[in-house]
């Protein structure tokens, strides 16, 4: 096992990188991460949710309901927002941790 770790050290397809709960170390083993560029991934995805919020309503009214499916919804939304922006942050006097086995 170790020869094939060692056969694709430095292939960015099999890097590890760990999971952390709480404070980021490495912004390159982020959750949801979709590729080597946290600003630009972001961008999309800002973009993307101001496309989604001016539809909220229409896709969530129901006749005779309340607004409880909307606001979770909106609650989603900008915690999803909160996510693209911590991303990026953690760029910010990053620590990149690559792990060779």
């Amino acid at each position: 096992m170790n020869g094939w770790i060692l056969k694709h050290l430095g292939d960015p397809l099999y890097r590890f990188g760990h999971q952390h709960v709480g404070d980021i170390v490495d912004p390159s083993s982020r959750t949801e991460d979709l590729g080597d560029d946290a600003v630009k991934t972001g961008s999309y995805g800002i973009a993307n949710l101001k496309r989604i919020i001016p539809k909220l309503i229409e896709w969530t009214k129901q006749d005779e309901e309340n607004y409880d499916e909307l606001g979770t919804l909106y609650e989603q939304v900008v915690s999803q927002c909160k996510r693209y922006m911590r991303h990026v942050s953690n760029n910010i006097g990053a620590v990149y941790e690559n792990y060779k086995t």
